[in-house]
């Protein structure tokens, strides 16, 4: 799609000219090449472009027009991908509840992908619980038209599991993601490209339990299938590459992930090009595995490109970046440049607690590395508000993770498979 982007710039330059900025071909037109952009993991363009393009279908043709509602699920999607939840799920509301005159029928298959859209943001802003009741009623009024075992409805399954996940509900999660698993493969085969998917989540949600043993083949069998059905340099065989390199890590063993993510980064820059940002990801994740391999000097060289890249691709608040301060800091800390790390942590504690509030755990997380570092620097004067900052909300820093880098490692496959299903 990247490839294409130039013949989208064309071909909108073209209509403009012949038919003017406000027409519904340069409208749809304007819409398409933002596809391409956000296909191509540029949102910082596709999203004024798919902006422009809803406010003159409205204009031109009104908001429950089909082509203005499928211009604004669009819209939706980027900003639920770019990280901007709560700016998505108006839209998706809005698209859902005048979807009709977008597909004729109340249960077609695309009101469906909207209703799964819809719960990815709402557990994404941080409503699992909302998400849940939402598919739970969904669910059986989308089967009971469509049949138990459609295949519309079966990536459902996996997003009410991750839902339940979220809030603490594992056992529940798992087992969902196995009635998932068992359906994809009786309805699509094994190797079905949605199957796999369906494998990688049952996987991580062994992962997100500790449980190691059964995650690892889990993503070495979807891995080998992608390569196989895909090819090597398919973006979805690199994600296999990263998510296995991920529970490699986890479970203490790096120079496994190692290998993986040298070779997955290498296909996604020519692929999807340095500053995509499932690139940056990669750069972020083999930077992690160098560390864990024993090796910070080649980590916090990583860590400094994919913070410098994320800041110009995705900007200084988004979620990503704060993660690359955070990951920079540590590994400053962990070889013994105190000066470096502490205006690190400092900004990666404002960061957290704008993106995620004052009271996620991982705000909380980065306050406790924070103090810990004033402590270690001899300035246990400037730590002290800190641990009673925490103290004051009844809650123990030490009883949550001191790296938060784990944490959101952990979380960053499930969130990049979030932001990228569509």
């Amino acid at each position: 799609m990247g490839r294409a982007i130039p013949l989208f710039e064309q071909a909108l330059t073209g209509v403009k000219r012949v038919l003017g900025d406000e027409h519904p071909h340069t409208l749809t037109a304007t819409n398409n090449l933002a596809g391409a952009y956000a296909a191509a993991g540029d949102l910082k363009r596709a999203i004024p472009l798919h902006e422009q393009a809803v406010a003159g279908l409205k204009q031109v043709l009104g908001e429950a027009h089909p082509h203005a509602l499928s211009s604004i699920s669009h819209l939706a999607d980027a900003y639920r991908r770019t990280g901007d939840p709560d700016r998505a799920i108006p839209l998706y509301v809005q698209v859902i509840t005048g979807g009709v005159p977008l597909v004729g029928d109340e249960e077609h298959p695309a009101i469906v992908h909207l209703c799964n859209n819809y719960a990815l943001a709402l557990r994404a802003a941080g409503s699992p619980d909302l998400a849940s009741r939402m598919l739970e009623e969904a669910i059986p009024r989308f089967r009971r038209v469509l049949g138990k075992e459609h295949p519309s409805i079966l990536p459902l399954l996996d997003t009410l599991a991750e839902a339940y996940a979220s809030t603490r509900k594992a056992r529940q999660a798992i087992n969902l993601h196995k009635q998932s698993l068992s359906a994809h493969r009786r309805v699509l085969g094994y190797e079905h490209p949605d199957t796999l998917t369906s494998t990688t989540n049952l996987a991580d949600a062994y992962l997100s339990t500790g449980n190691y043993d059964r995650a690892i083949p889990l993503h070495k069998q979807a891995l080998a299938a992608r390569r196989r059905v895909l090819g090597q340099d398919h973006t979805d065989t690199l994600e296999s590459a990263n998510s296995l390199a991920a529970a490699y890590e986890l479970a203490g063993d790096p120079d496994q992930a190692v290998p993986l993510l040298e070779q997955a980064l290498s296909a996604s820059r020519q692929v999807r090009g340095d500053e995509h940002p499932d690139t940056l990801t990669l750069v972020n994740n083999l930077a992690s595995a160098y560390e864990s391999a024993g090796d910070p000097h080649r980590a916090i060289n990583l860590y400094e490109q994919a913070l410098t890249d994320r800041r110009r691709v995705l900007g200084e608040e988004h979620l990503d970046t704060v993660a690359s301060i955070n990951n920079l800091a540590y590994t400053y800390r962990s070889v013994g440049d105190l000066d470096k790390a502490i205006p690190l942590y400092e900004q990666a504690l404002t960061g957290f607690q704008q993106v995620l509030g004052d009271d996620h755990p991982i705000a909380l997380a980065a306050i406790n590395n924070l103090a810990d570092t004033y402590t270690s620097a001899g300035n246990p004067a400037k730590a002290a508000p800190l641990r009673q900052a925490s103290a004051d909300r009844g809650i123990s820093i030490k009883a949550l993770p001191d790296r938060p880098r784990r944490l959101l490692f952990r979380q960053a496959r499930r969130r990049l498979a979030e932001m990228t299903r569509r």
